[in-house]
Order: structure tokens, then sequence, then C-alpha cells
């Protein structure tokens, strides 16, 4: 069985857990009897954040290698141009979709189309979320919004904003940055100047490692709520000691945090034996989910010899989907348009907090929180 992904590896975003965890997942597959009794062929390629390079991986895959399926992809920058190549990849697959299980949030499209189901929750809603948990756990007069200004993220800005709009803060200061560039001290001071004293952001690890570090600088303390990305053990060591910027933030997590143990401590162990030192975080998470959710599907469905026909009945089975329970999410829900905001496959919505303190990460709120 030969599946494929296209992960960001190198350039600005780079998310190596994601193809560690959905690689581990398939080996240790591989060694207990494969999937439907397969052996899984698992081939990653990496888009170096490009999307012209990204569309090149997806028709390596489709019409040269002729995959099954696309799992645990995390390709934010070429969504926007493979995304509609697996919906409709013309005479490079027989006009059939491909079915892609296991996708990344950060940006709209990717809960468009019936063939494509991502587990993590649309960027736009955790956006919102974050909103929402800062109104109702941290004091704050003025909330400001840091991020990349691609397109990608404006969805999760816009969620941010939409909702702390709705709590009365018309005051939201936002600052955003190309990728490329280095304002980051000269942003850091402008929130300072305005008084900002609730701020959270939108961007990779290494982004909202700058952006800290510059606050720290100018010993800037505003209260935090961090992005899913921040949910990383070795940025809660680096910033949350004592006293340290990060001390007492909270980050979102969108799937049951690690610290809760079982299905995640499982999950931790499986991709350390085979991948050992991969950054625990929720794109390891998704990259093991999408794998996990893959393989529960294909297992139950009669394949045949026809690479088309066992396509459509995968995108078929996903979407007959209405309550599945993986261990790290509450049951998933793939039915079509089961989110009104969006046509395709929304199964998670909702997501849980973490606070970092003590250099550690603690699960402290085991609630889950959903779109207001």
């Amino acid at each position: 069985m030969t599946l494929g992904s296209i992960v960001s590896l190198s350039g600005f975003f780079q998310f190596p857990e994601a193809k560690n965890a959905a690689s581990a997942y398939f080996q240790d597959a591989n060694a207990h009897g494969g999937v439907h009794g397969c052996r899984v062929q698992y081939q990653v390629l990496d888009d170096a954040t490009s999307n012209t390079n990204a569309l090149a991986d997806a028709k390596q895959l489709v019409a040269d290698d002729h995959v099954l399926a696309i799992v645990g992809m995390v390709s934010p920058f070429g969504q926007d141009t493979v995304d509609p190549y697996f919906a409709s990849p013309g005479a490079d697959n027989a006009g059939q979709a491909v079915p892609l299980v296991g996708i990344d949030p950060y940006e709209e499209s990717a809960f468009r189309f019936p063939n494509q189901v991502s587990v993590d929750v649309p960027i736009k809603d955790a956006g919102a979320i974050m909103a929402q948990y800062a109104k109702d756990h941290v004091p704050f007069t003025h909330p400001g919004i840091f991020g990349y200004n691609v397109s990608q993220l404006t969805a999760a800005e816009a969620g941010a904003v939409g909702q702390f709009r709705k709590l009365g803060y018309s005051n939201v200061d936002i600052q955003t940055v190309d990728p490329s560039a280095s304002q980051y001290d000269q942003i850091v001071q402008r929130f300072a100047a305005d008084k900002v004293d609730l701020l959270m952001w939108f961007c990779d690890i290494g982004c909202g490692d700058r952006f800290v570090q510059a606050a720290q600088s100018i010993a800037y303390h505003p209260r935090w709520v961090n992005y899913e990305i921040g949910y990383d053990p070795g940025y809660a060591a680096q910033f949350g000691q004592a006293g340290g910027e990060q001390d007492g933030a909270v980050a979102l997590s969108p799937f049951l945090p690690f610290e809760a143990g079982g299905p995640a401590a499982a999950l931790v162990g499986t991709v350390e034996h085979y991948f050992p030192g991969t950054s625990r975080d929720s794109v390891m998470e998704q990259g093991w989910l999408g794998a996990q959710l893959f393989a529960r599907v294909v297992d139950a469905l009669p394949l045949s010899a026809d690479l088309h026909a066992d396509q459509a009945a995968i995108i078929q089975a996903l979407s007959g989907i209405a309550n599945l329970d993986l261990g790290l999410t509450p049951p998933l829900d793939l039915r079509l348009g089961a989110d009104p905001d969006y046509p395709g496959h929304v199964p998670h919505r909702c997501a849980q907090f973490v606070t970092i303190g003590g250099g550690g990460l603690h699960w402290n709120d085991h609630s889950w929180h959903c779109p207001p």
C-alpha cells in the first residue's frame, strides 16, 4: 500500500514532527501486520515552504507514484495550490479525487473539499476560542494580536478579532510581519507603547521565539495566550521558568494534552522509539491522528485491485463517520456540512489549554473549550 505526503521540512515553516509521527505509526503498523493486511510504503516529500514545489510534489505522488492517499500533510504555503489539484487531478488520476487524511488547519480551503479531512481545529475557530478563554480567565483591558501577514493565518487573526469585538473590545491592536522580516523589536515596542496588556501570536515556533525574546529584551510583560504551535516542552523550558516571559501563560492544545497520559503518552512512546527527539507538540498529534484515522477507515473497507475505486470508497467512508473516538479528541463527526460555516469535513472544533510554568506544561483545566 503506497501512501504519500507533502510536509514543509525546510524554508520558513518546518514541521518534521508531522512526518515523524505518521511514519512512526505506519512503521509500527508494519511491525504488527500492516494496514488492511498490507505493508505500508509511506513517501514524504519536502515542499521547502513553496507552493511551486508543493504542486510538483503533488503531481509526483499522484501521477508517478500512484499513491492511494495523502496522509499527514502539513504544507501551509502549498495548500492553496495542491488542495484544488488533489480534489480534481484530471488525467493524472483518471479524474478521481485523492483522499487527504490528516492535514493542517492553516488555511480555510482545507475545510471546503469533500476529499480532505483535517483532525485539527479550524484556525478561525482557534482564534475565537483563544479570545474567549482570555476574557474568561485572564485580566486585561487592551488585547493585541501578532502574526505573519500571510493568507494562511488571516483566518486565525479574524477569528480572534471577531470574538474580541463581540465581547466589547474595539481596541484590538494588530501587528503582522512578513515571514522573512525581522521587525520584532519595533513591533514589541509599539505594543508596549500602546499599553497592550494581552498578547496572542499566530506564526511558527521560530517566530514565537523571536517575538518573546524581543519582549524580554525591553522588560515588557503582558499576559499571553499562545496558539497551538507554542504547545512544545522546549518552548516552555526556554521561556516558562519562574519569572520568565511566558511564566503563567496558557497555550491552546487542540487535542488531549500529553500531560493527561493515556493515548497521548502511548503516542509519544511510539514516535520516540522510531524518531528520537521529535518535538512533542500538536503537529506531532496531527500526523499521528491522520495516520490512525486513515488506518481505521481502510481496515474496515473491502479494498480491491482498482486504485481509483478504492480512493472513492475511502472518501465515501470518511463522509459517513458520525462518532469516532480516536482517544485524543472528542469523538469526530466527519459528515459533510456538519459545520454550517464550511461545506467540507470539520470533525473537531474544540480545544483544551495548558499552562506554562516552572519550565513545563501543566494540564490544569480539563475542560474542552468550543467556538462561542
